[in-house]
This record gives structure tokens, C-alpha cells and sequence, in this order.
């Protein structure tokens, strides 16, 4: 059996078709939610995170293969457009750690 990565989406991947594209071997889970963060559109026009204590950002939780998780990566410019952190979500199997990405460096 494959890896697999729990992902964490709050951008263009809540479009279940167009991850369903992206990640053929996906499983969507269900809604989570991102404590201690806001949600952001930078200043290069790319959805971001940026911590924010007391604020929650909503998003999709995903079961990734290896393979959609390596293609993930090129599709979202990771490393030089996102970077993937490790961050706790709390979704359908309760507060997890997931992997997400954010805009390189951060900030805004």
C-alpha cells in the first residue's frame, strides 16, 4: 500500500472536481477547520494562510496518495509559490495533523 498524506484545502482545491483532476487517487474526507489562522489573498493574487490567534480558517480535508501528493506539489508551484507545513486541522477524524501549503515566506 501507497503512503498517504492527509491535505488540507482552502483555495482553489475546495473545487472537488477540479481536485478530483488534479488527484484522481484523492479521497475527499470532509470540512475542517485551521485554529489560530485568516485566511488571505497576497499581494501575487495567491490564496494564503497567515497565523492569526482566535481566528479559524474553513476548508476540505483530503486522503492523498503518494503520486497525487507529488503532483499536488508541481501543480501548486510548491517549493517556490507555497511551501507545505504541517498544521492541526480538526476535521472528520477529529484534530489531526495534515499537511498544508501556504505562500512561500508566509507573509502577505
Amino acid at each position: 500500500m501507497q503512503p498517504q498524506t492527509l491535505y488540507f484545502a482552502y483555495g482553489s482545491n475546495l473545487h472537488l472536481t477540479q481536485m478530483s483532476h488534479r488527484c484522481p487517487q484523492s479521497r475527499y474526507l470532509g470540512t475542517g477547520t485551521l485554529p489560530n489562522y485568516k485566511w488571505q489573498i497576497n499581494i501575487r493574487g495567491y490564496a494564503n494562510i497567515v497565523p492569526s490567534p482566535g481566528d479559524y480558517v474553513k476548508g476540505l480535508c483530503y486522503l492523498l496518495s503518494e503520486n497525487d501528493e507529488a503532483a499536488l506539489d508541481v501543480n501548486e508551484g510548491v517549493p517556490w509559490a507555497y511551501e507545505k507545513v504541517w498544521m492541526g486541522v480538526e476535521c472528520c477524524a477529529g484534530s489531526v495533523r495534515v499537511v498544508g501549503r501556504r505562500v512561500e515566506g508566509g507573509g502577505g
